[in-house]
């Protein structure tokens, strides 16, 4: 038929199956298989299960969860070398005592002339956020018996317990025991502990 003025000729209502074209070749007589198109499936990922280990009472097998430092700020020391007294270099009775303030009346160091040694001044001080602190950011408390070591009940994000060296072994092991009940850092805690029972 013909087509008018702005008319369109419509597609055909049957379309020819376009799988036909792609149908694969038929080799009936070769003795070689097709290769195959599919990809074997993923292996299974191996997991790890990280179980944590229940809390233990006994000092050879403190629990991994310690408590962690509160106080994260960075500790800096403004100066690591050791200030030296005067004329220490000259006398080696003198080097063995320390520092000692230079008190002389006409002395270089005490008047701090240019080229003489530093004194000890305030401004040498560390942060006061950070004096007194371990590496690990605990303060040190000193611990003798079972009694001070629950003044750490408290303090145990701050405060670190370190037995003292004339504790007994028999002691030693209760302040370890009553540390893990509290959750409380010992410093020291292998200290005199291998002895074999």
């Amino acid at each position: 038929e013909e087509l008018g003025v702005g008319q369109t000729q419509s597609p055909p209502t049957t379309i020819r199956n376009e799988n036909e074209k792609l149908r694969p070749l038929s080799f009936s007589r070769s003795p070689f298989p097709l290769p195959r198109t599919t990809t074997p499936p993923p292996r299974p990922v191996a997991r790890t299960l990280q179980l944590q280990q229940p809390r233990s009472s006994s000092p050879d097998q403190i629990h991994s969860t310690m408590p962690k430092a509160t106080i994260t700020k960075k500790i800096t020391k403004k100066r690591l070398a050791p200030f030296v007294r005067q004329q220490a270099d000259r006398h080696f009775r003198i080097s063995r005592t320390g520092y000692r303030k230079a008190k002389g009346i006409d002395g270089r160091m005490r008047r701090r002339f240019r080229g003489t040694r530093p004194n000890v001044k305030i401004g040498f001080g560390s942060d006061k956020k950070t004096r007194g602190l371990r590496p690990n950011h605990f303060y040190t408390f000193l611990v003798q018996n079972v009694a001070d070591l629950d003044l750490l009940l408290m303090h145990n994000t701050t405060h670190a317990a370190e037995i003292g060296h004339a504790v007994s072994f028999k002691t030693r092991k209760e302040i370890l025991n009553r540390a893990a009940q509290l959750d409380v850092k010992v410093t020291n805690a292998n200290a005199r502990l291998r002895k074999e029972e």
